[in-house]
């Protein structure tokens, strides 16, 4: 029997989270950290699911997945009308949750139940909640592998649709940055005008070249989901609508300075807009003070850094903090003062394969 692969890369955003939410563009690259998902077809009617970073293993069957699917439909109905992430969380408790329901996703959309099961094994480089599109580019991975067991290869933006739909069941409203990034790879412009109507423009003609000084610091895990970190600053949004207006109308404007910093090799221009985007999401309230003060110390040392990817709402951990200085080793200093690990990441890799 033929075996099938596939593979997606995990996501920085470099500028616009949060913002991308609510119209604003986001400008994302795919990092050198990736999702591989294998396939291998059984002579029976079971789903065996493995995932070897959830230390997971679960047998089904495909009609249990459609069902598990379907109701994961429904729930996310109920949570649209609430803004209540724990409607979700009961729903699909467990992080691999997200596999049946890529599983059922791709099969509903593709409209085609095969006759025979799978073992489908999961292995993921990208760490857990820590804001680098760890989910997105496990439903990219898997979503992609049934395709390709299915006989049908669908384009990006149909790809694109379909794990769209896969993380708002687990993450609520979620922007589609993440998905267009392990998707498109390298690096991109994405704006979501509606909930079905996403522009993503892959900045080929860029030379990435100063992100290559990029360094990012992990301050551990954010107590919460992203539909956590997402219901957080749409409450705000709701409760302070021109405060909160204003903070995205800025961010897109430091956005838009610090992609044409990057194509214009302004260093100083590139640290200038992350620097200020960085100020407006302490504002935002998702930036904890131990992740501020790492965040400080980069600043001083000349440097421009922010939180990249949700951020954290309460405790002391933020998730992954983006630095960048024309002298890394300036960075890798200041991790080194609070005993942080730092990676220096390989950005603009290639999309799902």
């Amino acid at each position: 029997m033929r075996n099938y692969a596939a593979s997606a890369p995990g996501k920085i955003i470099i500028m616009g989270e949060h913002a991308v939410v609510y119209g604003k563009p986001a400008w994302l690259a795919a990092i050198n950290l990736r999702c591989r998902t294998t396939l291998v077809p059984r002579s029976d009617q079971v789903v065996e699911i493995t995932s070897k970073q959830l230390q997971f293993h679960e047998a089904t069957s495909l009609d249990d997945i459609l069902r598990f699917t379907q109701q994961s439909r429904a729930v996310w109905e109920q949570f649209q009308q609430t803004n209540d992430p724990k409607i979700l969380r009961a729903a699909a408790p467990r992080e691999a949750d997200l596999i049946p329901i890529a599983i059922g996703e791709a099969l509903l959309h593709l409209d085609e139940v095969p006759r025979q099961g799978f073992s489908l094994v999961v292995d993921s480089e990208v760490p857990l909640g820590l804001g680098l599109g760890s989910s997105a580019a496990v439903a990219t991975s898997v979503v992609m592998c049934v395709s390709k067991f299915l006989g049908t290869t669908p384009d990006k933006a149909r790809l694109t649709t379909i794990i769209h739909e896969v993380e708002k069941k687990k993450h609520g409203f979620p922007s589609g940055g993440d998905v267009a990034a392990a998707v498109y790879g390298r690096m991109i412009w994405y704006r979501r005008e509606t909930e079905f109507l996403k522009c993503i423009s892959p900045l080929e003609d860029i030379d990435m070249g100063m992100l290559r000084n990029c360094v990012l610091i992990p301050t551990g895990r954010p107590t919460g989901s992203t539909g956590d970190a997402v219901s957080f600053v749409r409450e705000q949004y709701q409760e302070r609508p021109a405060e909160t207006q204003l903070l995205f109308d800025q961010i897109e404007t430091l956005t838009k300075d610090g992609l044409i910093a990057l194509k214009r090799h302004d260093m100083a221009g590139l640290i200038h807009a992350i620097n200020g985007c960085g100020d407006h999401l302490v504002q935002l309230g998702i930036v904890p003070q131990f992740a501020q003060a790492i965040i400080a110390d980069i600043r001083q040392a000349g440097g421009g850094a922010k939180i990249s990817g949700k951020g954290g709402i309460s405790g002391k951990a933020a998730g992954i903090i983006l630095a960048v200085h024309p002298e890394p080793q300036r960075i890798v200093a200041v991790a080194k003062k609070y005993d942080l690990p730092y990676w220096e990441i390989k950005v603009g890799v290639e999309g799902v394969a």
